[in-house]
C-alpha cells in the first residue's frame, strides 16, 4: 500500500507570488468587464443612431411629466382617424 503523498507548507514568498498572481487576474478581468461595458454603450449608439435615422424625427427627452396622459393632446392635423363619411349614408 502505498503511503500519502505529504503535503508541504507554502512558504511566505510561494503564498506572495500566489496572492500577486490571483490580484493580477482580477484586474484582467475588470478591464475585461470594463472594455465589454464600452463595446456594449458604443453598440446602443449605433443601434440608437439607426432607429433615429428610420424615425426621422427628434430623439424625446424622457421626464416624469412629458408621459402624463393629461399633457398629451393631440392636434386635429396630426390625427390618424378616418374621415367620417356619414353625411354620404343616402
Amino acid at each position: 500500500m502505498a503511503t500519502p503523498a505529504k503535503y508541504t507548507t507554502a512558504s511566505r514568498e510561494q503564498v506572495h507570488q500566489a496572492l500577486q498572481f490571483t490580484w493580477a487576474l482580477k484586474g484582467h478581468i475588470r478591464a475585461a468587464a470594463k472594455q465589454y461595458l464600452h463595446v456594449a454603450q458604443e453598440i446602443a449608439k449605433a443601434r440608437d443612431g439607426k432607429i433615429y435615422l428610420v424615425l426621422k424625427t427628434c430623439p424625446v427627452k424622457s421626464s416624469p411629466t412629458s408621459m402624463r396622459p393629461s399633457t398629451i393632446s393631440p392636434t386635429p392635423s396630426t390625427s390618424n382617424a378616418p374621415p367620417s363619411h356619414s353625411a354620404h349614408n343616402s
